[in-house]
C-alpha cells in the first residue's frame, strides 16, 4: 500500500520539523513537501496534485484558510 503523501504548511520551522519528524515515523505516511505560507501551498497545488493530505496552519500571514478558500474557489479538489 502506497503511504498517505502529506504537505505541512506553517510559518514556523520548528512545527514543520516536529510534524514531519512525528509523520516520517510512520510506515503508512510520508512528508512529500514543506511550505512556509498558504501562497506556496496554492502555486505547489497548481503544479501537483499528487498529495492526500494536506496540514496547514491557520495563523499565518496568509493564512490557511485564505488558502483553502482560493482553493475551493478555483474548484481544486
Amino acid at each position: 500500500m502506497n503511504p498517505l503523501r502529506i504537505v505541512l504548511v506553517d510559518d514556523h520551522a520548528l512545527v514543520i520539523e516536529g510534524l514531519k519528524s512525528l509523520i516520517d515515523q510512520q510506515e503508512d505516511m510520508a512528508v512529500v513537501h514543506t511550505m512556509q505560507n498558504g501562497d506556496e501551498l496554492i502555486d505547489f497545488l497548481s503544479r501537483h496534485q499528487e498529495i492526500d493530505v494536506a496540514v496547514v496552519d491557520i495563523q499565518m500571514s496568509y493564512s490557511g484558510l485564505d488558502a483553502l478558500a482560493e482553493l475551493r474557489r478555483r474548484n481544486h479538489p
